[in-house]
């Protein structure tokens, strides 16, 4: 029997473990440091970048089909939009064919037959002479039918709001004004749209669009039936000036007309009697009819009761800054000085540089310093202000009437001074040292601008009994009436 030899037992097992460890560490060996970094992660890291890469071309193909999509539709919207433009070409080139068709051929008034040029002006086609139709309160100048050959009838205001052809109107200040506005603005239009022959004085225009107007004068009744030579009235300004009315009132009695003279470029807007009578130019109804909120400076109607009792309860007041005293009259709503500004600022002036005038008609002032010239709790009265004084008393036909002193006017021009607002004729004044009018005119500044150099001002004269709205330089010198707020 063999002897049992525990050292040489475990030497095998050792011999055995060791056989059987090599091969997993070997294994271990390759799964570590061969399986893992050379086949397992290059496996993984490569469906990550084709999975990483399939989005991305499923991404890129979403995005080409979507680009494909939007360019087909752009080129869709390209084709659609080059048809409407050929078609809107097409349509302009026909209107525009028809346009100077009709432009070549003129107008003919059905009414009478006769012809006048037309002219297309911007959007607006304008007749390219003065209406020549007859109504009843229509006249030559001079009534004489050579004058209505050459410069087109003169109309009261009521038969040039009717007087214009069937498709044609008496154009609104608003449509005057586009038509200003088109070729350059008031200052320059008159030089622009005056015909190149006919004004006096060197004062032909460019007539750079065909509009070719004229200086037809006007004519004017006597306020009081007849002028002192026995007629009831006169013409005036042929070869000086044109004017034409507007369709757009002012106040009642009162309407803005549009004047060119022959000693200026301008073509200012300016309200006016309707009773004077004026040259008319008809302009063609569009396609849709001018809204009542274009005709600028529209009024109502004043009541029936055209002459409210006059409820003032008038007084005197003192202003703080100097001590003077001054006259106050409640006129409807309003409370109004009933006396001229007498407060001195740097730049206001008497007229003539007198004392004894700004004692009489007040000072002068400025724009500028009539903004700023009225005592505290009073202001200088805007457009409108003026605006409702004139209706209550009656509108702008007889207002300056009734609101005119009872002396103090030129020429028999006082006025009836009803409801005790005493206008006077305090004339006018430049920074020159230049002065003008007085006893003959009153102006009185408003509060409301045209634009960075005029603003609008208020004028009562003494040939007649007109209140009227004009603008002018802010530098001129006017009157100051101050009203309570």
């Amino acid at each position: 029997m063999r002897e049992f030899n525990p050292m040489g037992e475990y030497s095998k097992t050792v011999i055995f473990c060791k056989f059987i460890a090599i091969p997993i560490q070997l294994a271990l060996f390759f799964v570590l440091f061969i399986y893992f970094p050379f086949i397992a992660v290059p496996a993984i890291a490569e469906r990550k970048a084709k999975a990483e890469l399939e989005a991305e071309n499923a991404e890129r193909e979403a995005r080409m089909e979507a680009e494909y999509a939007e360019r087909k539709a752009k080129a869709e919207l390209e084709a659609e939009n080059a048809k409407i433009q050929a078609r809107t070409e097409a349509e302009n080139a026909e209107r525009e064919a028809k346009l100077k068709a009709e432009i070549a051929k003129g107008l003919t008034d059905p009414r009478d037959r006769k012809k006048y040029k037309i002219i297309n002006i911007g959007s607006q086609i304008w007749m390219a002479e003065n209406l020549n139709y007859t109504t009843s309160n229509s006249k030559c100048y001079d009534n004489k039918p050579a004058n209505c050959a050459k410069y087109g009838r003169l109309y009261d205001w009521d038969d040039a709001m009717k007087a214009c052809p069937k498709g044609w109107h008496l154009p609104s200040n608003a449509e005057w004004q586009t038509l200003v506005d088109f070729v350059g603005g008031d200052r320059i239009a008159g030089k622009k749209l005056k015909s190149r022959s006919g004004w006096n004085g060197k004062g032909d225009g460019t007539d750079e669009y065909g509009f070719s107007a004229l200086p037809g004068g006007d004519y004017t009744y006597a306020e009081d039936g007849r002028f002192h030579d026995g007629s009831e009235g006169i013409f005036d300004d042929v070869g000086d000036n044109g004017r034409w009315w507007s369709a757009s009132e002012y106040l009642s009695g009162s309407a803005y007309y549009r004047s060119m003279s022959h000693n200026g470029d301008d073509a200012d807007g300016i309200d006016i009697d309707v009773s004077r009578l004026f040259s008319v130019r008809c302009l063609r109804n569009s396609n849709q009819a001018t809204p009542e909120s274009e005709q600028e400076d529209k009024m109502e109607e004043p009541k029936s009761e055209q002459e409210p009792p006059n409820d003032s309860k008038g007084g005197n007041f003192t202003d703080s800054r100097d001590g003077k005293e001054y006259k106050y009259v409640k006129i409807g709503t309003q409370t109004w000085m009933a006396e001229n500004l007498n407060y001195a600022t740097s730049g206001s002036k008497c007229h003539a540089n007198k004392s004894a005038k700004c004692a009489k008609y007040g000072r002068l002032y400025d724009w500028d310093e009539a903004i700023k010239a009225c005592p505290k709790g009073w202001h200088l009265p805007s457009r409108e202000e003026w605006k409702t004084l004139a209706n209550l008393a009656g509108g702008g036909s007889v207002a300056g009437k009734k609101l005119k002193s009872k002396s103090g006017w030129d020429e028999k021009g006082n006025g009836t001074d009803e409801y005790g607002f005493s206008a006077l004729p305090g004339g006018n004044g430049y920074s020159d040292d230049s002065f003008g009018i007085d006893g003959s005119q009153g102006h009185w500044w408003s509060t409301n601008e045209k634009d960075s150099d005029f603003a609008y001002i208020v004028v009562m004269f003494h040939n007649n009994g007109d209140i009227g709205l004009a603008d002018y330089d802010k530098s001129a010198l006017f009157s100051v009436r101050c009203v309570k707020k």
